[in-house]
């Protein structure tokens, strides 16, 4: 505990303290009973901010020797004499074994004049779907980007790692039927856990590095969905900046889990939650009214001349399919 700087076990205890309190404060009905960490748990540590700084793309942190910096793979652009105050700096690893720096740092933007606010007139809609993900009542489509290749490989590294699983299982269960594995690995109620058995036997290195090669691959999916949501969702707000209202439909995963298994996959790779979310935020720091449809409104069962409602069974599925 000596090579560890005191303000870190301070904060640890700190936060301890905090998560006592709150859980018997009635105040805090939703508060559970305090969990510590364990070895599948987060690994991270906060340090002291007053001993936290960048030069260009090194970092100095609390804990260090004197003068020894750690290398950045991103230049930040943050100097010694730059004088910024960083708050909240936690240091984390994560499961591929990378290293990040979090922090908050006061950020002072001018205000924007929206004295036009009263002038905007014109509303726009958005429809998502999952070939073409972001479609807009103007007729703009911004299609998906292609991950099909990904898709394949995740799938058939999917398909290993199940198969890898259901081996490891069969081999613990033979070592516990052998008598080759103590007995103290029991649960809460005195009986013999498979699932503890099953933290204490290691994998083969192989079926480690299959499952790390596939929680990769799924990272890389998801960013490259990330980044494609940013950059669409960004460039919609400043094309449209001088919108009133901009107005996307409601939907519920748990909907579209429901009607079939290939919407359902696809559906859940998508994320329209994340899209909804980064539409909403962008458009209250651009002023810019954020509507959401309601998601029981038969808009695409109404006729455009009579406005009579035509519905049936199929409309989901012929909407979804011709999208």
């Amino acid at each position: 505990l000596k090579e560890i700087p005191h303000n870190t076990l301070k904060n640890t205890i700190i936060h301890c303290i905090n998560g006592y309190k709150k859980f018997f404060d009635p105040v805090y009905k939703n508060n559970r009973y305090p969990r510590y960490k364990t070895e599948k748990s987060k690994q991270s540590f906060e340090t002291r901010e007053n001993r936290f700084y960048f030069e260009d793309n090194m970092l100095r942190i609390e804990g260090l020797p004197r003068g020894q910096k750690i290398y950045t793979e991103f230049h930040t652009g943050f100097k010694k004499s730059d004088n910024i105050k960083f708050t909240n700096t936690v240091i984390s690893k994560d499961i591929f074994g990378k290293y990040w720096v979090s922090f908050n740092i006061k950020h002072y933007k001018l205000a924007n004049d929206y004295s036009n606010v009263a002038l905007r007139t014109k509303a726009i809609g958005i429809d998502l779907n999952v070939k073409n993900r972001i479609v807009l009542s103007t007729g703009e489509i911004f299609e998906a980007p292609d991950t099909s290749r990904l898709d394949k490989r995740i799938k058939k590294e999917q398909s290993q790692v199940s198969k890898d699983k259901e081996r490891h299982r069969e081999k613990v269960k033979q070592l516990r039927k052998e008598g080759r594995l103590p007995i103290y690995f029991m649960d809460d109620n005195g009986n013999n856990s498979l699932d503890l058995d099953l933290q204490v036997v290691p994998m083969s290195k192989r079926a480690q590095e299959r499952e790390l090669k596939l929680k990769k691959d799924i990272r890389k999916r998801t960013n490259i969905n990330r980044t494609f949501h940013h950059t669409i969702t960004k460039q919609i707000v400043e094309k449209y900046r001088e919108t009133e209202c901009i107005v996307m439909e409601d939907l519920q995963g748990r909907d579209n889990i429901e009607c079939d298994h290939y919407i359902a996959k696809n559906t859940h790779n998508v994320a329209f939650r994340e899209i909804r979310d980064m539409m909403e935020y962008k458009c209250e720091r651009n002023n810019i009214s954020f509507m959401v449809a309601d998601k029981e409104y038969p808009s695409s069962q109404l006729c455009s001349n009579c406005g009579n409602r035509r519905k049936t069974e199929k409309n989901r599925y012929i909407d979804w399919i011709e999208a």
